[in-house]
C-alpha cells in the first residue's frame, strides 16, 4: 500500500525533489527526480528493495508519493537499480539481515555438521532442510515402456483353458509421464 508523505513514518523529508535545477521551462514532464545523492534515500531506496525482493520498481512504489506517475517510477527504479552506493547499501542490508553469500556458506556449513552429528533430531532437520535444496520437491518419472512377450497370452490362454483373443485384449503399451511426490 502507498502511503502519502505524511502517513509514512519513514519520511522525514521528501526524498523526491521538486526541483531537479533546471528551470521551470525546461524541466519537461519529469516534476519530480529523486536524490540519489542524499545517504538517508539511498538507505530508504535500499531498504525499500530489500523488503520488495529487489524489485526496485515495487520499492519505488512504496516510497514515492501516491501522484507519482509510473513512467517516472520506471526511470528512478532503472537509475537506482544502477547505482553503486544503493548497490553497497543493499548488500550492508543483506548482510545485516544474514542474506549475503557468506551468511548462506556458513548455514550450509552448519547444515553439514548436523547431518554428521550423533544427534538424530538435529541430523533428521538437517537432511530434510539439505534435501529440500538439492533435490526437487517433485520428480517426474517415465514409466518404462511395456515389453512385450511372445506367446503370452497363447500360454494363459493354455493355462486357464480360454481362447487365445479372449486372454489378451489388445492394450497400447505408450510410455506415460507420472509425477512422484
Amino acid at each position: 500500500m502507498t502511503k502519502t508523505k505524511d502517513e509514512n513514518p519513514l519520511f522525514k523529508h521528501n526524498p523526491f525533489k521538486t526541483n531537479d535545477g533546471l528551470p521551470k521551462s525546461k524541466r519537461g514532464p519529469r516534476s519530480q527526480v529523486l536524490n540519489l545523492d542524499n545517504p538517508a534515500t539511498i538507505e530508504l531506496v535500499a531498504n525499500a528493495a530489500i523488503t520488495k525482493g529487489l524489485d526496485y520498481e515495487e520499492a519505488i512504489r512504496a516510497i514515492a508519493p501516491k501522484d507519482t506517475p509510473p513512467v517516472l517510477i520506471a526511470d528512478v527504479a532503472e537509475r537506482a537499480e544502477q547505482h553503486p552506493k544503493i548497490r553497497e547499501a543493499i548488500e550492508r542490508g543483506l548482510k545485516a539481515r544474514g542474506l549475503d553469500e557468506d551468511s548462506k556458506d556458513e548455514f550450509v556449513r552448519q547444515m553439514w555438521s548436523w547431518l554428521r552429528s550423533a544427534d538424530k533430531e538435529l541430523m533428521q532437520t538437517a537432511a530434510r532442510i539439505l534435501g529440500r535444496g538439492f533435490i526437487s520437491e517433485k520428480l517426474t518419472v517415465e514409466k518404462p515402456a511395456a515389453l512385450p512377450i511372445e506367446g503370452f497370452a497363447e500360454g494363459i490362454a493354455r493355462l486357464t483353458g480360454e481362447s487365445a483373443k479372449e486372454a489378451d485384449p489388445e492394450e497400447e503399451s505408450t510410455p506415460a509421464k507420472e509425477t512422484v511426490q
